[in-house]
């Protein structure tokens, strides 16, 4: 498959997801607005769950990056918020895998089979997570077990219903500062876990306005904790 038919192919059909939900688009609209055939479509993704799912998986991609530590920074609340933001930016990247994303999920076996592999990834990336958290002593290493599994139901159901919430609210705001309201709530959720370092980073961020996070505070925390 040309790497550059696929890559069009996939970002067309992102863009049509997002606008009108994957149960409102067919492989033969879609084939329509790329100006080619449905069987030239159905060469290069035999199904339109196939097609979904090349899609997700790239998002998760894209959050596995997003959310990796930096090798040449510590740990901090800080770059978590900032990792948290840069997941919430690839939401609204691909909404449709948000929002609606349930009702392709409740008709598809195949869909569902490849989001029971992609939350094995997903709780691997928020155990390497917490873990660097932990080690640089801004969350309490009494976060293990039952404790980290709560934590990570919280903040996985804020992640994936913060755009629909926003929705509902018919929130108007600035991107940036939308983004930066929900971050801080998922930000927040940690507090019961953190040590005093880390409620030192948090009382920053929470009092913070939207923006860059202070680099140099999160080195300066960490070297004095």
């Amino acid at each position: 498959m040309s790497t550059n038919t696929r890559q069009r192919i996939l970002e067309t059909a992102r863009h049509m997801f997002n606008e009108a939900g994957t149960n409102r688009v067919g492989m033969r609209e879609l084939a329509r607005a790329l100006g080619m055939s449905p069987g030239n479509l159905v060469y290069h993704f035999p199904t339109k769950d196939a097609l979904v799912a090349a899609l997700v998986a790239e998002a998760s991609n894209a959050n596995t990056l997003a959310l990796a530590t930096p090798r040449d920074t510590p740990a901090s609340l800080f770059e978590r918020y900032d990792a948290i933001v840069a997941v919430m930016r690839n939401h609204l990247h691909y909404r449709f895998a948000t929002v609606g994303y349930v009702d392709a999920l409740a008709g598809s076996d195949e869909l569902r089979e490849n989001e029971r592999l992609l939350n094995v990834v997903r709780r691997a990336r928020f155990d390497r997570f917490v873990q660097a958290l932990i080690e640089a002593g801004v969350l309490s290493p009494s976060t293990e077990g039952p404790r980290r599994d709560r934590l990570r139901d919280q903040v996985t159901v804020m992640m994936r219903g913060w755009l629909i919430h926003a929705e509902i609210q018919q929130a108007d705001d600035n991107v940036d500062v939308l983004i930066d309201r929900y971050a801080k709530l998922v930000v927040a959720v940690f507090e019961p876990y953190c040590t005093p370092l880390g409620l030192a980073q948090l009382a920053t961020i929470l009092d913070d306005a939207p923006g860059p996070r202070h680099e140099g505070q999160a080195g300066g925390s960490n070297a004095t904790g």
